[in-house]
């Protein structure tokens, strides 16, 4: 058995995301994985395979579990060309089902102009609890806009959100940063910066100040934030813009989550100490 080639295995990982998270009425262009065949005519026709098994969330198992494709189609989605009209755009349903409980189902209809059930407009619970009610009500309409290709649109309500949780996630970091290096100089400046109205300037100091623990791969996600804060956002198209948002999106995700966690451990623990120590003290001597 001949092995994938790598624009093979390239394709059928980009076609997963695609139908995992793409947004909907996007244009997708690939130079590979169009399989062309001939009709008993001899007309040409073009098509792309699917793949067999995804991996997703149930929600009738309430966790991850993989999904199948179903007929009539097993996924081939065919693409016709009608001599000198040019291409014809056809609109075909590709349906999955969950391997474990068979009652949930999900399809996709090509070009990728639905979804059910719909992606999701929440974020994770520990995202969503450091989060105001207004910033949660803005997240949704980011979503909401970054599912439908308005890239733009979801740029700006990200901002808007970012903006207003900067001196929360300040306050984190800071926190973080007082745990693993208590004489960093740049404590001393935290409520200075809390008080500017500058958000280049917030974010900025917010990347200098997050510990190393915090940074995935070596990298510091709160860098990605800074594409909010550039001029050029204005001259970006809408699928650019969504580019733009899913990665800012999984650096303020990452950032909140993992701070948030932390803060949360730390104060269990304290918590829990005091309460051992309180017992202990009054713990009668032997």
């Amino acid at each position: 058995m001949t092995p994938p080639t790598k624009e093979a295995v390239d394709f059928r990982s980009a076609i997963t995301q695609i139908l995992l998270s793409g947004p909907l009425y996007r244009v997708y262009k690939f130079t590979e994985g169009v399989v062309v065949t001939h009709d008993h005519r001899g007309v040409q026709q073009f098509h792309v395979q699917f793949p067999n098994s995804l991996r997703m969330e149930c929600t009738q198992c309430n966790h991850d579990q993989p999904w199948d494709v179903l007929e009539p189609n097993h996924g081939a989605v065919y693409l016709h060309l009608d001599g000198f009209e040019g291409p014809r755009r056809t609109y075909s349903i590709v349906k999955y089902s969950c391997r474990a409980c068979r009652t949930a189902n999900q399809y996709w209809f090509f070009m990728k102009i639905g979804q059910y059930p719909p992606l999701w407009l929440e974020p994770p619970a520990l995202v969503a609890s450091g989060m105001e009610k207004d910033d949660l009500a803005l997240y949704r309409k980011a979503l909401t806009c970054r599912n439908s290709s308005f890239g733009i649109a979801a740029v700006a309500y990200l901002r808007r959100i970012v903006e207003n949780r900067t001196n929360f996630l300040i306050d984190l970091i800071a926190a973080r940063q007082q745990e693993e290096d208590p004489t960093s100089a740049l404590l001393a400046r935290v409520e200075s910066i809390k008080r500017d109205r500058r958000f280049s300037e917030k974010i900025e100091f917010a990347r200098d100040l997050l510990p190393k623990s915090i940074r995935f791969g070596g990298q510091n996600p709160i860098s990605l934030l800074h594409e909010l804060t550039s001029e050029a956002i204005h001259g970006l198209s809408d699928e650019e813009s969504v580019d733009v948002f899913d990665r800012c999106q999984l650096a303020f995700e990452h950032v909140i989550k993992r701070l948030k966690q932390d803060h949360d451990e730390d104060e269990s623990y304290k918590e829990a100490l005091k309460k051992l120590t309180e017992k202990a003290a009054g713990k009668p001597k032997l």
